[in-house]
């Protein structure tokens, strides 16, 4: 959605980049910027930590913005990226100077918010369901451990 409104430098933030969703969507995010046809700058991709998470977002995003080349739009890995990114963007500039801003995981926040905030929806309900069946299955077996196959849930793209 970013690529299809024109922005063409593209900033990444995550956390946690063992885990292995964060992982998937590391390599989602380079497949996107690879099939649209933009580089991968790895000034713009940056890895922050939780421990102290608001001034590294607050360093993150001011670097974005002050390159010869600034970032028109960064990608938050999870909504707690994005709130956090929020705040540090309504502390700082002004609005004409606020990159777009995509993210995993949606907030009723980002409702109210400028700048809007484009956001990948996950079906909560669905997750909780597959991970009960999933324990259950796993409850049932007295010996050996089955290996579980990756559940793939569908999502949404919200875009305001």
């Amino acid at each position: 959605e970013l690529i299809a409104r024109r922005h063409q430098q593209i900033a990444l933030i995550y956390v946690t980049p063992w885990l292995s969703t964060i992982q998937l969507r590391i390599d989602g995010f380079r497949r996107a910027m690879n099939e649209g046809g933009l580089a991968l700058r790895p000034e713009l991709v940056r890895q922050i930590e939780v421990r102290d998470l608001r001034h590294q977002m607050q360093e993150a995003l001011n670097d974005f913005c002050r390159m010869n080349q600034p970032a028109t739009a960064v990608v938050l890995l999870n909504n707690v990226l994005g709130a956090e990114a929020l705040y540090c963007l309504n502390q700082s500039w002004s609005l004409p100077q606020k990159p777009a801003l995509g993210c995993f995981d949606d907030l009723d926040l980002f409702d109210y918010v400028y700048p809007p905030v484009i956001s990948v929806v996950q079906p909560i309900d669905n997750l909780a369901d597959t991970c009960v069946d999933i324990m259950v299955r796993l409850l049932e077996v007295k010996e050996e451990v089955p290996a579980i196959p990756p559940q793939l849930i569908d999502t949404t793209l919200k875009i305001r």
